[in-house]
């Protein structure tokens, strides 16, 4: 999920890392000015490895409040990293499931409910998502 086409349309993604840098990674990087070489990335080291046949719920954050970017897999502990200057807002076309027009990497997979907040939602909030592995429907958060 992301808005990350190359070139100078580097603006934030999150994907499974299967083999890149993070092996075996679920990644949240963003970019203050669309160069990929600067992107600040948060991995999920904390959750591990990512397992196949196993559905999961990830959130990721960029807190421009703390400088935080954040990813956090299954309502476990996050991930965090240092992050300022915002995320650029550029010209990329958000895409679920493609990492980018000219590439043959896309999610092979099943993809459930996917939301958008411009807040950063709560520890309850990640617990209520969560519903103890159950997930539920987030169509009550404003």
């Amino acid at each position: 999920v992301g808005k990350w086409t190359g070139g100078t349309n580097y603006e934030y993604i999150i994907f499974y890392d299967f083999n890149f840098v993070d092996t075996d990674r679920l990644v949240f990087y963003c970019t203050t000015n669309g160069n990929f070489a600067t992107a600040v990335k948060a991995v999920a080291n904390n959750y591990g490895a990512v397992p196949t046949g196993s559905w999961m719920q990830v959130i990721v954050s960029h807190d421009s409040v703390n400088n935080l970017l954040s990813i956090k897999v299954n309502n476990g502990t996050a991930n965090t990293t240092s992050h300022s200057g915002g995320v650029v807002n550029g010209t990329a076309a958000f895409r679920m499931g493609w990492v980018d027009s000219g590439s043959s990497d896309k999610f092979d997979g099943l993809m459930g409910p996917t939301r958008m907040w411009k807040r950063i939602l709560t520890d309850a909030e990640h617990t209520d998502l969560y519903n103890a592995g159950a997930g539920r429907l987030y169509s009550y958060f404003q």
